[in-house]
């Protein structure tokens, strides 16, 4: 299955990397903000964009990021 490692990934974002993941089944998302899809993004088969925070207690990851979710197999994808 794998595992999610939030700490990598918060030493990512504060590097300036640009990284896209798939969300695991029953990660746990919160404090969830929708944002406006354009026509493009649409078009671009993007069903839903959220600000995010994810995990929780001692493994959560605190600053908020973008998810999106796409048509193609209702896959979220974090960016």
């Amino acid at each position: 299955m794998g595992y999610t490692n939030y700490a990598q990934w918060a030493a990512w974002d504060k590097q300036g990397v640009f990284w896209v993941t798939r969300l695991q089944e029953g990660a746990v998302v919160k404090d969830r903000e929708h944002l406006p899809v354009n026509d493009a993004q649409r078009v671009a088969g993007v069903i839903a964009q959220q600000l995010v925070r994810l995990g929780a207690g001692k493994r959560s990851w605190r600053p908020a990021w973008s998810t999106i979710t796409t048509r193609r197999a209702a896959a979220s994808f974090a960016l």
